[in-house]
């Protein structure tokens, strides 16, 4: 019986502890991050993932030939890094 709840209590603390997955947005929050893109100039981009904020890969704005890596806010979509190349 102790040892049971001793694995009981390690499958919880691993579930508490352990990192949140990555994942893509739902169809609602891909329109709201693509509209929040578009206003921020951008036409382009690649894939979307929420991992802690919104991870956008490769987005392009018309008049550059640059590349940016950009971190929206999870929830109000503003933009708080853009690391462009």
């Amino acid at each position: 019986m102790k040892l049971i709840k001793i694995a009981i209590l390690a499958a919880f603390t691993a579930a508490m502890i352990a990192p949140a997955q990555a994942r893509a947005p739902t169809p609602e929050e891909r329109t709201q991050i693509e509209t929040s893109l578009r206003g921020f100039g951008y036409t382009l981009w690649g894939d979307i993932e929420l991992d802690g904020n919104w991870e956008i890969e490769g987005a392009k704005k018309p008049d550059s030939a640059l590349e940016c890596d950009l971190t929206l806010h999870a929830k109000t979509l503003q933009l708080i890094e853009e690391d462009c190349e």
